[in-house]
């Protein structure tokens, strides 16, 4: 779960939609952390200023986090029920839960009770990588091509 950089937060608006979005989340991985047995958190941080999931938490506390694992094509769902939080009621939360250069921009905090999850079908997930990751692929290819370069140059 804290490998997870891509996650998907689902709420209901006052008018009982749904409203899904990517959280504004650093490029890191390991931003939402386990607290306690069941209850989960992650720093919010600034992001596009609509403040919806703020808003729509306001009359509805129910939650689904889709957690997405492109390149092994998995996705874990999470259902609780959500309460934000004051950064300064909880300083210490706030550097455990986000790198110390972003400290300044983290808004609130988001707690999760978790109520149930589940581990969904991977069959229609396009696996997907970030850029590091196909760096890491493609080094030893790299690597291999450089040597055979090297051999070349040494015949002629």
């Amino acid at each position: 779960m804290e490998a997870r950089t891509v996650v998907f937060n689902s709420v209901l608006t006052g008018s009982r939609r749904l409203a899904t979005a990517q959280l504004p989340l650093p490029a890191v991985r390991g931003f939402l952390r386990v607290v306690s047995p069941t209850p989960l958190a992650f720093a919010d941080y600034k992001g596009n200023r609509q403040m919806l999931s703020t808003g729509n938490l306001a009359a509805n506390d129910r939650v689904a986090l889709f957690l997405m694992d492109y390149p092994h094509r998995e996705h874990l769902k999470i259902l609780g029920h959500a309460r934000l939080e004051d950064t300064r009621q909880h300083p210490e939360l706030v550097a455990q839960l986000a790198e110390a250069q972003v400290h300044p921009i983290v808004e609130r905090l988001f707690f999760i009770e978790v109520i149930s999850f589940d581990w969904n079908c991977p069959k229609y997930i396009t696996p997907r990588y970030s850029a590091a990751e196909v760096q890491e692929a493609v080094a030893p290819l790299r690597q291999r091509i450089a040597e055979l370069e090297a051999q070349l140059k040494a015949r002629n």
